[in-house]
């Protein structure tokens, strides 16, 4: 498997899933403004990678704000060491997750005050947490089957907050996009946010 491009036409997710099914195990090396990058692989999930002055979680959180760089996979490569215990699913899902969230913190958006509202209300009327789960479960499955199975790990990992379940939405909807069906990431996620709200499902 030789693999050879730049990010501009083949971002970091769609690389990450393209070594993940195909179980490959090797070293994806980027060369960009910031210096050289690699993640290494093994049977498909990414076990270490280095970015400049980084290493591990934290070298692929940095990676994933290069927009540009020439990459190369070579098959066969062992990694040097191992700092990444976290599947690539979750890893990819976290990365997104950090990078919305550090666009967000340049718009200076003005912080909801203590009370406000949100697009849910933490009040008597709101649904238990855990059976929320249980119905995000239910409504993954029934939408995706088999190829669920590592967002249904992520929903189970969720603390049982309704904070936590709404940050997870997000997260839920770029896996979508980025690894399931596109088409239908932001009526999954409304669906999920629906749940949230104590609301059916296309109520």
């Amino acid at each position: 498997m030789e693999l050879r491009g730049n990010l501009k036409d083949f971002s970091l997710p769609d690389i990450i899933q393209l070594v993940a099914f195909g179980r490959k195990t090797g070293a994806l090396r980027v060369s960009h403004n910031g210096g050289g990058s690699a993640l290494y692989f093994e049977t498909g999930d990414v076990v270490h990678a280095e970015f400049p002055g980084l290493s591990g979680e934290k070298a692929v959180y940095a990676l994933f704000r290069v927009e540009s760089g020439e990459f190369s996979f070579e098959t066969g490569v062992p990694t040097p060491k191992r700092t990444i215990t976290m599947d690539s699913t979750n890893l990819v899902m976290e990365a997104a997750r950090l990078l919305d969230e550090a666009n967000r913190d340049g718009e200076a958006a003005p912080p909801i005050p203590d009370g406000g509202d949100d697009w849910f209300d933490l009040d008597e009327g709101a649904p238990d947490p855990a059976q929320v789960k249980d119905e995000i479960k239910k409504l993954l499955n029934e939408r995706f089957g088999r190829k669920a199975r590592r967002l249904l790990q992520a929903v189970d990992r969720c603390e049982d907050t309704l904070e936590a379940l709404e940050e997870l939405v997000g997260r839920i909807e770029k896996y979508v996009r980025v690894f399931l069906d596109a088409r239908v990431a932001q009526q999954v996620a409304a669906e999920i946010r629906a749940l949230l709200s104590g609301s059916s499902p296309g109520s």
